[in-house]
C-alpha cells in the first residue's frame, strides 16, 4: 500500500509542477505579446517621423528649386537691365528719354 500512495504523491507533485510549467509558459508569452506591442507603437512613431522628416526634405528640394531659379534671373542681362532702367533710371545706349512739359 505504501508503493501506491508514493505513486500518488509523485502524479500531484507532477501536476504542480506542470500547472507551473504552463503558467511559466503563460507569463512569458504574455510578456512577449507586450513587449512586440510597444516595440511595434515605436516602429510606428518612427515611421510617422520619417515621413514628416520626408516631407521636409521634399519641401527643401522645391524652395532650393526656386531659389536657384531665383539667382538665375537675378544673374542675367536682362534683370540688370530692368533694376538700372527702373531703380537707377539709367538709359540703354540709343535710348532718348522725353520729360513731359507741363
Amino acid at each position: 500500500m505504501a508503493k501506491k500512495k508514493d505513486k500518488r504523491r509523485r502524479v500531484k507533485i507532477g501536476k504542480k509542477a506542470n500547472l507551473l510549467f504552463w503558467l511559466a509558459a503563460l507569463a512569458i508569452v504574455l510578456i512577449g505579446a507586450v513587449v512586440i506591442s510597444s516595440q511595434l507603437d515605436a516602429i510606428g512613431r518612427q515611421e510617422a517621423q520619417r515621413r514628416v522628416y520626408l516631407s521636409q526634405i521634399q519641401d527643401a528640394q522645391a524652395q532650393q528649386e526656386y531659389l536657384r531659379q531665383v539667382l538665375s534671373y537675378v544673374s542675367s542681362e536682362e534683370y540688370k537691365r530692368s533694376i538700372a532702367h527702373d531703380q537707377l533710371g539709367l538709359l540703354a545706349p540709343n535710348e532718348i528719354r522725353f520729360i513731359p512739359a507741363n
